[in-house]
Parts: C-alpha cells; structure tokens; sequence
C-alpha cells in the first residue's frame, strides 16, 4: 500500500507541476509579445532617445507589476545605449496589438519623464 500511494502521490506532483509550468510558459510567452508591441511603440520616441537611447533591453519587472492594482499598469526594466531606467506603462489591447495609454520613465537619479504621445502614435 505505501508504494501504490507513493506512486499516485509522484504522479499527482508530476501533474501539478507540469500544469504550473505550462501555465507560467503562457504568461511569460504573452508578456514577451506585448514587451515586443510596447518596444516598439517606443522605439522611435523622441524623449526615450534622449534619456535612455537606442533601446537595447526591455523586461517586465514582474514584483513591481503583479505589485499594481490595476491591471493595466505594468513596470518594464529598460536599458539602451544612453541609460536605463524604468518604464511605468499603462496599456491596453485593441484590435490585437498593445495600445499606450499613458507611460513614465523613471530614471536611475530618480527623476520622472512623463512621456508625450501624439494621436498618430497612440
């Protein structure tokens, strides 16, 4: 009997655990698409150019975003050629791409850049 329960008890573990990794892969899969979408939204975006520069990295800061009540707002760590910082994006999906709503970049110092959006670029 405890190798029958063994057995049901390994097997219901090797379940459970596929299914959580399964379910992480998806999330982390999703997020890397709306990064990628979110990237290049601000790939060309004069204020980022200036402060951080060409970009070379942009990950989500999952503690910082799970963080938020909203759902909406996420919190990206960039880097580029200039500088890094952070991205505070509130974003959200229309027709499936990424839309920014609003976006703040935090730089190193501290210092906070509001960035500006024409309509064209929303």
């Amino acid at each position: 009997m405890p190798i029958v329960l063994a057995v049901v008890g390994g097997v219901g573990l090797a379940c459970v655990l596929v299914c959580c990794g399964a379910g992480m892969w998806v999330v982390q899969f999703g997020m890397s698409v709306v990064s990628a979408d979110i990237e290049n939204q601000l790939r060309d975006h004069p204020q980022i150019d200036e402060h951080v520069g060409a970009i070379q990295k942009l990950e989500v800061d999952w503690a910082k975003s799970l963080a938020e009540d909203d759902y909406d707002i996420w919190t990206y760590d960039i880097e580029g050629s200039k500088g890094s910082g952070e991205l505070i994006v509130e974003s959200t999906s229309e027709a499936d791409r990424e839309v920014i709503i609003s976006a703040r970049l935090r730089l190193l110092t501290g210092e906070e850049i509001e960035l500006a959006f024409d309509s064209e670029d929303e």
